[in-house]
């Protein structure tokens, strides 16, 4: 489930941006396209908008490489931390059952030596 939250919020986080970027008139496709449309040429409003589509064709990219590899490096990191998990619990149940061989050891021997006649 956590697996699906981590995507779904990604691309929410893209969607996100693309809506800003797409609402917001500073971003000045406005302008590209009222440039071309003041020359009255269809040949014009055509060179702006290949113009505009391959700036968000690089925008695009640019934006989700990133966002692909963070979502590859939370995958990695996951991987990792499963596997620091288990190598923990392998390594800690060795310390314990090591402790209580060295505490059987030593009440052993204090043992020993309370039987011994004084």
């Amino acid at each position: 489930m956590g697996d699906l939250n981590t995507t779904a919020a990604l691309w929410w986080a893209v969607v996100a941006s693309g809506i800003y970027h797409g609402i917001n008139p500073g971003m000045g496709w406005p302008l590209a396209v009222s440039s071309a449309l003041m020359e009255q040429k269809y040949a014009s409003l055509y060179k702006a908008l290949a113009a505009l589509a391959l700036g968000h064709l690089i925008a695009m990219a640019t934006i989700l490489f990133p966002f692909s590899m963070l979502r590859g490096l939370v995958d990695w990191q996951r991987a990792v931390l499963s596997d620091r998990m288990m190598i923990h619990r392998h390594w800690r149940r060795r310390l314990q059952k090591l402790q209580r061989r060295q505490l059987c050891r030593a009440l052993f021997a204090v043992w020993l030596q309370s039987c011994e006649p004084s």
